[in-house]
């Protein structure tokens, strides 16, 4: 596992990846550290794709989250950005962006919101392994990502999954996490060393204690 998480973080270009049960776990995880970390709680809103799948909205309100579901954009099916502000409240605390079909749903736009009205950016990455953003793979101003590992992911769902991001301190509290919860499979990934711990990547990866 440790020499995956490895090849993965680098394949992704990033600095953490920890290997959980599978991608809504990661998902999941992430949420779980932020709110440790006290960037969320109870209540507070995610911003998320109205047609994601339903792992998608379950990795939010399993943490007692409320997903607030905004439209597609009719071409790619991915989250329509210029929906986003309208939905903005002052208990929104994250975006989940779901990379559909191999497209990844990515744009300044996007940026430019998260940074005004102090977001974080979550990435269900399970359709887009490998997937380019302005010549980067997959996206990185991401805080976190969560990968699916399982062949036919894209297909019949996920079974194995993996979280990226960029913060040290974001990516122990995932991996602590993980370890309470006995999960095995999966990568999240971060690169900061304070986010590694909490926030600031995706679910999926283990850091050493």
């Amino acid at each position: 596992m440790s020499a995956f998480e490895k090849e993965y973080a680098d394949f992704i270009g990033t600095r953490h990846c920890i290997g959980v049960g599978n991608g809504l776990d990661a998902l999941r995880l992430i949420m779980k550290a932020w709110i440790d970390m006290g960037v969320m709680k109870e209540g507070d809103e995610v911003i998320v794709p109205a047609n994601t799948y339903i792992a998608t909205i379950l990795a939010i309100s399993d943490n007692r989250l409320k997903p607030v579901l905004v439209e597609p954009e009719i071409k790619t099916y991915n989250l329509d950005i210029s929906h986003i502000e309208r939905k903005i409240t002052n208990r929104t605390r994250a975006v989940m962006v779901v990379h559909l079909y191999g497209q990844a749903c990515w744009s300044e736009q996007l940026e430019e919101l998260a940074g005004r009205y102090n977001l974080k950016i979550i990435e269900d990455n399970a359709q887009a392994a490998g997937a380019v953003v302005s010549m980067e793979q997959g996206a990185r101003s991401m805080e976190h990502g969560a990968w699916s590992i399982r062949r036919g992911a894209d297909k019949w769902g996920m079974e194995h999954g993996a979280s990226a991001g960029g913060r040290t301190s974001g990516a122990r509290s995932i991996r602590r996490g993980a370890d309470k919860w006995g999960m095995e499979h999966g990568a999240s990934a971060g690169g900061r060393t304070s986010g590694a711990r909490s926030k600031g990547h995706g679910a999926g990866e283990h850091l050493p204690a």
